[in-house]
Formats: structure tokens, sequence, C-alpha cells
């Protein structure tokens, strides 16, 4: 697997290197946790360096917030609706599982008034 990998690693690089598009390699001395941590601390450190030279606050991300709020609100509504369709069906199984010949065999009335105050 590792022929493969070092093929692919050439052929990438040789394409870009031909197609004019700026690229480097990073060597790192084992594959550590440490080494990785330390790998991704840099990239952070890098994007966040970057963004700054351009001009722009990288850690800023307008709209995320509203987006987020939006996602969660609609989700959680979404969740709820379903939750008291599912109630609802569930009721009806009961419901029809408790019918006899003579009509259900509790007081409907006192039933139907606590779910409702529970799904509503």
């Amino acid at each position: 697997m590792d022929f493969v990998n070092t093929k692919a690693f050439e052929g990438t690089l040789l394409a870009h290197t031909d197609g004019g598009v700026p690229n480097f390699v990073v060597e790192l001395p084992d594959m550590s946790e440490f080494t990785f941590g330390y790998l991704v601390y840099f990239f952070e450190k890098a994007v966040g360096i970057s963004g700054y030279m351009q001009g722009l606050n990288p850690f800023d991300q307008p709209g995320v917030e509203a987006y987020t709020e939006k996602y969660v609100r609609t989700s959680w509504e979404t969740w709820i609706r379903r939750l008291k369709s599912r109630i609802r069906r569930k009721i009806k199984i009961i419901l029809n599982k408790l019918k006899t010949d003579r009509g259900i065999i509790f007081p409907l009335s006192v039933f139907e008034y606590m779910i409702g105050y529970y799904i509503s």
C-alpha cells in the first residue's frame, strides 16, 4: 500500500508543479499524537495569520449565529412535531385495544384531558 500512496503523492505533486500551483511538502519525524497535534496547531495558526494578513478577521463568522439558532429552533420544532405525531398514533393504538363491543372500558374524557395537557 505504501507504493500506491507514494506514487499517488508523486503524481499529485507533479501535476501541481506542472500546472504552476504552489505547494509544499511537510515531513514529520513520526506519527505520534504529539506530532499530529502540533501539525493541527500549525495549520490553525497559519489560517489565522493568513486571514489577518489579508485584512480579514478569521474568527468572525457572520451569519453563523443566526444559522445555528434557526437550525436548532427548526430542528427542535420538527422533533416536537414528530414526537406529538408518534404519541397520537400510539394513543389511537391503545384506544383501539381498549375498545370492546360496549365501547371503551374507561372514561375517555378524563384520558383525553390528561393526554391533551401533556401534548399541547
